[in-house]
């Protein structure tokens, strides 16, 4: 699809569209969001929403980034989008460690693990939710339903919602 091309493209290191390509690709996130609203696709709402912090375009001397136009979208203000995106991830981690762990590369699998593991998610994950306008107070209710789902520690949890509650988004 377009948007693993894009992807490629972002590995190239060519981050800054032109005005006209930028107002296309605009263009695509915006109709790919319309479609994604009615048929999930957890795996392609997660790559738009890494290329949408990548790409931008210069004006008047600063960078401004797809996300910046498209966070507006119905998409983003669901709170059933958010969970599914945060369990994506975390999944998409625990998978990794286990081939890591079935390589032998000398990965310990244990509570204290998970909870690290989860955190690392968690915690930016929660800061582009509110990046994306998602109301902050919905964006905590998210992760705490997360963190209740895989059990996670007190300290992990009051780790994750403290740092939540005091992240503030750079305009």
């Amino acid at each position: 699809s377009f948007f693993y091309v894009l992807n490629n493209y972002r590995v190239s290191g060519k981050l800054n569209f032109n005005e006209k390509f930028y107002d296309i690709v605009v263009y695509i996130f915006n109709k790919a969001q319309d479609l994604l609203i009615k048929n999930n696709n957890t795996k392609l709402e997660d790559l738009m929403i890494i290329l949408s912090q990548t790409f931008f375009k210069e004006e008047n001397g600063k960078k401004k980034y797809i996300c910046d136009i498209i966070k507006s979208h119905d998409l983003y203000k669901k709170e059933n989008f958010w969970e599914e995106i945060v369990v994506h991830k975390i999944e998409e981690e625990f998978k990794l460690k286990k081939k890591l762990i079935q390589q032998d590369l000398n990965i310990i699998n244990t509570s204290q693990k998970k909870d690290e593991t989860i955190a690392t998610k968690l915690i930016p994950l929660g800061s582009i939710m509110i990046e994306f306008d998602f109301p902050k107070k919905k964006a905590i209710e998210v992760v705490e339903k997360v963190l209740k789902k895989y059990k996670c520690g007190k300290d992990t949890k009051e780790q994750i919602i403290s740092f939540l509650k005091n992240f503030e988004v750079d305009n």
